[in-house]
């Protein structure tokens, strides 16, 4: 059978963290050859949203949280996923992919166990330095586990695991930056649903830059629930930045940015890397494991970023940081050089280059 009759399934959602690099590994398979590539996730949900948006095929079923959560919540997901797992058996018994990848989060649980039941082979990634509940209980049956990171193969069984990096989306790989202009271009991502205390530290932080407007660009992505507040308080202060809810093309965000502050989302960090954008980074202290911070540290490690706390974030901190830069442009080169070197953009080639494999192994 050619390989052009080949489908994949990508189970994925939650966050952007888990669905974007799906969308990247979905269009290195295309380029494979792969004939389909068909999404599994939650109905009305952001995956569904984003994966349509790229125009893939997208199938809804249930599944819910489990960990941290309180223990009526437990027994709800648990029904949930077991309802989950029904439908993907009645739904793969139909459908008969040639493969099922599983990207973590809690919709990765039904589909790949539904999956093993049907004899389809499976293959999980991680994006983060310290694996999720769910990747390390699926990376127990699947026939390899790809990870952004060599350090995370202690969490899984050593023969099957594959450094393949984090991947990154085909239009932001292919992004050119522009030059540095006499401005320092600042981009502060508050999050999609945002992220109140960097949100309410950099109002701080543009007040004590109010000397620096001729200096300094700033865009701030704010999320949807802080938008009008941070609007609005700029314009009562008289500072001039761009103040959005959210950015659809970050690409061209990124393409215009000297100078990232946010959270530590392993795919964000793989995308900010992958164009080598400096970074003050704040993770967010409430992360399962705490797999943003040991994210961070690793690119404050290389000299790619600097790594601040929640508990000491404030605006000065910040205005300290964004102030040494201006002084000290040959700073931002160097962690510019350094975050290069921590990319990975053949990470989505490299896994599809692994399921094509897997997929020809077990026709032949």
């Amino acid at each position: 059978m050619h390989k052009g009759n080949a489908k994949v399934i990508i189970a994925t959602g939650g966050t952007g963290g888990h669905i974007f690099p799906g969308i990247a590994i979905a269009q290195a398979l295309l380029k494979k050859g792969i004939e389909e590539v068909l999404f599994l996730g939650r109905e009305n949900s952001l995956e569904e949203r984003v994966v349509k948006r790229y125009g893939y095929s997208f199938k809804g079923i249930s599944s819910s949280g489990i960990m941290g959560k309180r223990w009526r919540h437990k027994i709800k997901g648990t029904i949930q996923v077991g309802l989950g797992i029904g439908q993907c058996l009645n739904f793969l018994k139909y459908y008969r992919p040639s493969l099922a990848l599983g990207l973590g989060g809690y919709t990765s649980v039904p589909a790949l166990l539904a999956a093993k039941c049907l004899g389809i082979p499976t293959v999980v990634h991680e994006q983060n330095l310290i694996p999720g509940i769910a990747n390390r209980i699926l990376g127990n049956w699947a026939k390899r586990v790809c990870l952004s990171f060599k350090e995370t193969t202690l969490y899984f069984p050593r023969e099957k695991c594959v450094i393949t990096g984090n991947p990154v989306r085909e239009e932001i790989i292919s992004v050119h930056r522009e030059r540095r202009g006499k401005r320092l271009r600042v981009l502060v991502l508050g999050g999609s649903q945002g992220a109140h205390p960097i949100n309410k530290a950099f109002l701080d932080t543009a007040k004590r830059l109010r000397g620096l407007q001729d200096r300094i660009s700033i865009t701030h992505q704010t999320g949807e629930r802080d938008y009008i507040w941070v609007k609005n308080s700029y314009e009562r202060m008289g500072i001039n930045i761009h103040v959005v809810s959210f950015i659809y093309d970050i690409a061209k965000a990124y393409a215009k940015t000297d100078l990232i502050i946010g959270r530590a989302g392993a795919t964000s960090l793989a995308e900010i890397t992958a164009l080598g954008i400096p970074s003050i980074l704040i993770p967010f202290p409430w992360a399962i494991h705490q797999h943003q911070f040991y994210n961070a540290k690793r690119l404050a490690s290389a000299g790619a970023a600097i790594l601040i706390e929640q508990n000491r974030l404030n605006g000065e901190v910040l205005a300290e940081n964004i102030t040494n830069f201006l002084e000290n442009g040959h700073l931002l080169e160097s962690m510019s050089k350094k975050a290069l070197s921590l990319a990975s953009p053949l990470a989505g080639e490299k896994i599809a280059t692994l399921c094509e494999s897997i997929i020809n192994s077990k026709r032949f």
